[in-house]
C-alpha cells in the first residue's frame, strides 16, 4: 500500500520516495509532462528521479543520468527542507 505522506520514486538508488509537499506545488508541471496528476502518477509508482527532477524545476523532462538526476534532486530537497524548517531563534 502506498504511503499517503510520500511521494513514490523508481529506478532510484538512495530515495524512495520525497514529501508531499516536496512535489505538490508543482502539479501543473506534473500534468504538463506526464498528463496525469500527481496522485495517478504515485498510484502508478512515482518517477524515475530526472522525470520528478524536471517536475520540480519547472522544464520539460528529458532522459538525464539518473545518478546525476538523483544528486540534483537531492541538493533540491535539502534545500526544501531547510526552507521550510523552523529557523532558530524565530518567535522569540
Amino acid at each position: 500500500m502506498p504511503d499517503p505522506a510520500h511521494f513514490p520514486l523508481q529506478e532510484s538508488q538512495w530515495l524512495k520516495a520525497v514529501p508531499w509537499g516536496f512535489v505538490q506545488t508543482h502539479r501543473a508541471q506534473a500534468e504538463r509532462n506526464h498528463a496525469q496528476s500527481l496522485e495517478t502518477l504515485a498510484q502508478r509508482g512515482g518517477l524515475c528521479p530526472s522525470a520528478l527532477l524536471a517536475v520540480v524545476e519547472h522544464h520539460r523532462w528529458r532522459r538525464l543520468p539518473e545518478a546525476g538526476a538523483e544528486a540534483d534532486l537531492i541538493a533540491a530537497l535539502g534545500a526544501w527542507l531547510r526552507r521550510d524548517a523552523p529557523q532558530p531563534g524565530a518567535g522569540e
